[in-house]
């Protein structure tokens, strides 16, 4: 029988062959099917990405570089203390800075700084609703990490990405502030150990690196630079979630009026 609610299926070698004519005369048919299971569909996938996305009206974003002031005396003091140095970031190649900046987003995403951040903004958030509220993406070219904090008001995710990026180069600058003591204290130690021989190449170059270390203290610990002001961006709907959901309600809307037909036939038969 060759209904016109049929999906008319030919064999040819073998290989079946659905007729196109017959498809579309199924939708023609059942197109208010199509169309109401798209638009149901639709609203609740629009819901449930509102509902996901709804602490997420605004962004702001910070960035982030980490900076290459490789002197010579850096490399001086590589040489001499490498274990130190790799803990001060010292001599860095440029290719490497990806991996240090990777670095930053696992010392940001650890539990123990999303508490501190969480206590100091005392927000009434949990730690986990707070760490949904950050993202990351490093540049690989630009050797830059964009850090983005959201909320549902602009104020609270500009305190956040503020917060967050206070606490975190604070805590980076104790760090390396205190790595750097314990180095100076290792270079003056030498270069008393060496007063006895006076002017000798190495007496010189450990008193040079000496100088260079008190003169230019900020640069062996302020590693990392915040490169801009927090940038504010409107976020009022997530274009992929809306993406997504018009997908899922046209696979959908499909499913039904296949399905529809089908039982549409079962029963005429």
């Amino acid at each position: 029988m060759n209904d016109k609610n049929n999906l008319n299926i030919e064999k040819n070698n073998g290989v079946l062959i659905l007729n196109i004519k017959s498809i579309i005369k199924v939708f023609r048919n059942r197109k208010w099917w199509f169309v109401v299971t798209f638009i149901i569909v639709l609203i609740l996938s629009l819901l449930f990405s509102f509902s996901l996305y709804k602490n997420s009206y605004y962004g702001v974003k910070s960035q982030i570089t980490i900076t290459l002031n490789n002197n010579s005396y850096q490399v001086m003091v590589s040489e001499l203390y490498p274990e130190g140095s790799a803990i001060l970031w010292l001599n860095l190649a440029e290719e490497n800075i990806p991996s240090y900046l990777s670095y930053i987003v696992s010392g940001i995403n650890n539990e123990i700084f999303i508490n501190e951040l969480n206590k100091s903004l005392n927000f009434d958030l949990s730690n986990n609703k707070l760490w949904e509220r950050i993202s990351y993406n490093i540049d690989d070219k630009e050797n830059k990490l964009t850090i983005t904090t959201y909320s549902d008001d602009m104020e609270t995710a500009k305190k956040i990405n503020e917060a967050l990026i206070n606490i975190y180069t604070n805590n980076m600058i104790g760090y390396f502030n205190t790595t750097y003591n314990v180095l100076l204290s290792k270079v003056e130690k030498k270069i008393s150990e060496n007063q006895l021989s006076e002017n000798t190449e190495e007496y010189n170059t450990l008193v040079s690196i000496q100088k260079d270390m008190v003169e230019n203290k900020d640069i062996y610990i302020n590693r990392i630079t915040v490169a801009n002001l927090p940038d504010v961006e409107r976020n009022f709907f997530n274009l992929r979630g809306v993406l997504l959901g018009i997908l899922v309600s046209v696979f959908a809307g499909i499913v039904v009026v296949f399905f529809v037909n089908f039982i549409y036939v079962k029963r005429k038969k």
